[in-house]
């Protein structure tokens, strides 16, 4: 901490422009004349403004203007918010901070930075306040070539030294005094011309910065200044990546901390050699701009393959109308339904993206789905024809076809045999439930692709209801016309002699007054307890009459 320079003063020109951070105020009161006495809190002048032959069009703005309209100043020309003394009161909602980072430079090896916050606090009596520093939450940076401190004022107001040096404010106070963000003003810019840090494109990292976020959607755009010139003071080269494009590894270093090893050495004297590559590979991984993304392919494939070539890279990692990306290479790796080699896998997929024109990634989906098929259609898999298909799409719709038939099959085995073992239940059904007259009848179905069907004419849900009839669980009745009994008219949900529900077509059509008068006789007979002759004809018992 001996190191640690003195907080100075800011300068006259420094306050200036803190000052003009700041929201701009037209304070007035309406005097008995009629007259306006206003307080610019931009230039800080008071005067008088009022209807006469001789006023410009800026006072008479200003004298017509209303409270929290916009006029323009008189005397600087400048837009401010007008506000009327007697409504604005004790002016607490005007409160105002700003954050502020003043760059000053000592000699050409020695540059300073000093982030403060700012305040304005307005007041009935004071409408003109001077811009107040807070004591908590303030930073001193000290850049030289090669190093980068921050000494950062702690909560008991004492400074220590941060073990890398950070952006200088933080969300917990900010939220506290209504502050949404981390974001500040660096004045004082121009001051690193004439020194060891005049080379740095902060500029052109912000406006990157800023497209990439508005890009993303995002609200409030923070751009870190002081990570970018702390980060710029260490490593120079930031300066030849920036102008070459390689935005990705700089924002690694500057915003997320890391040095992006071990794909890059930061102390390479030239930019082969700083991606870990041969002039001949540097100049193939040229064309892929700072897609980081390809280095960490490029050094997987090289673990599995022991080849660190970019040319190597190139070639199976499959490019054809798009970057490799890393995470692609490893779905390649670990999730191929069989054992292959990598590189016959890379081979195959490349072979096909080409003859093709179609991405690898779609061509790595399409085959791992056949392949995956062709395991469970038990085909021969130490065949390799069979596993590299000449024609992909061809053999992978095959296959789709194959598969779904087998489903098929096996869906409707397993049905047979549900079919086959409720026998009894629909046995027990027709019993309780075989109903007709002259017009109607009551069917039970006894399969479930009767059931399947009835919900496909009648647009409703019964299919999901197959199971559960032919386990015994519910009964499932067709209300059919007798002349044309193959035709669907309504469907019944039993559990014993308790209805559930009765649906006509797409679930909402009522029963005809015909068809309900059976349907209620029909119901009543089965609460009765489903009696029949000796014939097994339904029994109706006739109500009693008076």
């Amino acid at each position: 901490m001996s190191d640690m320079p003195k907080p100075r003063l800011f300068s006259k020109a420094e306050m200036k422009e803190i000052e003009s951070l700041f929201s701009r105020y037209l304070f007035y009161e309406t005097l008995p004349s009629g007259k306006r006495h206003v307080e610019c809190t931009n230039c800080n002048k008071d005067f008088i403004v009022g209807f006469n032959r001789t006023m410009t069009a800026e006072e008479d703005e200003l004298w017509r203007a209303r409270h929290n309209d916009y006029a323009v100043c008189p005397h600087c020309h400048k837009t401010a918010q007008v506000k009327n003394i007697g409504k604005s009161k004790s002016c607490k909602n005007l409160y105002e901070q700003q954050r502020v980072v003043v760059i000053h430079k000592v000699n050409e090896n020695l540059v300073y930075a000093q982030a403060k916050i700012a305040a304005k606090s307005y007041s009935e009596y004071n409408h003109r306040p001077k811009v107040e520093f807070l004591k908590y939450n303030q930073s001193l940076y000290v850049f030289r070539p090669g190093k980068a401190v921050q000494y950062h004022k702690d909560y008991y107001g004492g400074f220590y030294e941060r073990k890398v040096a950070a952006e200088p404010f933080n969300k917990s106070t900010s939220w506290y005094y209504n502050i949404p963000d981390n974001s500040y003003t660096v004045i004082g810019l121009n001051n690193l011309k004439d020194t060891f840090l005049k080379y740095n494109m902060l500029a052109e990292y912000a406006d990157h910065y800023e497209e990439l976020a508005q890009r993303r959607g995002y609200s409030v755009i923070e751009v870190p200044y002081m990570k970018y010139l702390s980060r710029f003071c260490e490593y120079p080269q930031i300066e030849i990546l920036q102008k070459m494009g390689y935005y990705s590894v700089i924002k690694n270093l500057v915003e997320v901390g890391l040095k992006s090893h071990p794909y890059v050495n930061w102390k390479a004297k030239s930019l082969p050699e700083f991606f870990k590559m041969s002039k001949q590979d540097f100049k193939a991984f040229r064309e892929l701009g700072d897609d980081l993304d390809f280095l960490k392919m490029k050094r997987e494939l090289a673990k599995v393959t022991g080849n660190d070539s970019m040319q190597f890279a190139l070639k199976y990692g499959g490019m054809v109308d798009a970057k490799l990306k890393h995470g692609y290479l490893m779905s390649v790796i670990e999730n191929c339904p069989i054992e292959i080699s990598l590189l016959d896998k890379l081979e195959y997929i490349y072979k096909q993206a080409c003859k093709r024109n179609v991405n690898v990634v779609s061509i790595k989906i399409e085959w791992f789905d056949y392949l995956s098929m062709a395991k469970k259609l038990k085909y021969d898999l130490t065949d390799p024809v069979v596993i590299f298909p000449k024609h992909l799409k061809r053999h992978h719709d095959l296959a789709v076809e194959v598969y779904n038939a087998k489903q098929a099959e096996e869906e409707a085995k397993k049905f047979a045999e549900k079919e086959k073992a409720a026998k009894k239940y629909i046995a027990k059904y027709k019993k309780l439930y075989c109903f007709s007259d002259d017009k109607y009848l009551i069917m039970v179905p006894e399969t479930t692709a009767e059931i399947i069907l009835e919900g496909k004419n009648q647009h409703h849900c019964v299919g999901g209801y197959a199971a559960r009839h032919l386990e015994g669980k519910l009964a499932i009745c067709f209300l059919r016309s007798t002349a044309e009994p193959d035709k669907a008219l309504y469907t019944i949900e039993m559990h014993s002699s308790d209805l559930r529900q009765v649906q006509g077509r797409g679930n909402s059509t009522p029963l005809t007054p015909e068809a309900k008068e059976f349907f209620d006789t029909w119901l009543k007979w089965v609460k009765d307890g489903s009696k029949r002759d000796r014939h097994g004809n339904p029994k109706i018992l006739q109500s009693k009459t008076a």
